[in-house]
Formats: C-alpha cells, sequence, structure tokens
C-alpha cells in the first residue's frame, strides 16, 4: 500500500463496496482522473483517463484511457 494516499493513514485498501452487488469494470486505484461521457442517440460511452499533477497538462493529448465502457440505450 502507497503512502502517500489517504487510505494508507487509515489501514485501508481501496476496495468495492461489499455490501452492492457489481460488475467491476476497473480495479479501484488511488489515482486521479477524468471521465469524458459521449452520448448518442444509441448508446453513452465513459472513457475514463488516469492523470494528475505533476504530470504535464500536454500528455492530457497524447494519453490512452483507462477504461472505455459502453452502455446501450434501453429499448
Amino acid at each position: 500500500m502507497r503512502r502517500s494516499h489517504p487510505s494508507a493513514f487509515r489501514s485501508v485498501e481501496s476496495k468495492s463496496s461489499q455490501l452492492v452487488g457489481m460488475e467491476e469494470a476497473l480495479t479501484p486505484t488511488e489515482k486521479n482522473g477524468f471521465c469524458i461521457i459521449d452520448v448518442t442517440p444509441d448508446k453513452m460511452t465513459f472513457t475514463q483517463f488516469m492523470w494528475r499533477p505533476p504530470q504535464p497538462v500536454q500528455e492530457i493529448d497524447t494519453m490512452r484511457p483507462a477504461l472505455v465502457y459502453e452502455v446501450p440505450r434501453r429499448a
């Protein structure tokens, strides 16, 4: 466990809730980032990126997504 994250000081790991049933698409991590959501008539596409200072802002233009997740529109 990395000492730079708040959960390290609480001696707790990052993990999904054990009380809620879910499909885990990306393992929890304590890293900042952002999400771009594309909404079309057929679906929503969530593209998640991991980035935080001191990484240069210029990296955002060329970084690869950590996860791309599509949610189809219900009929």
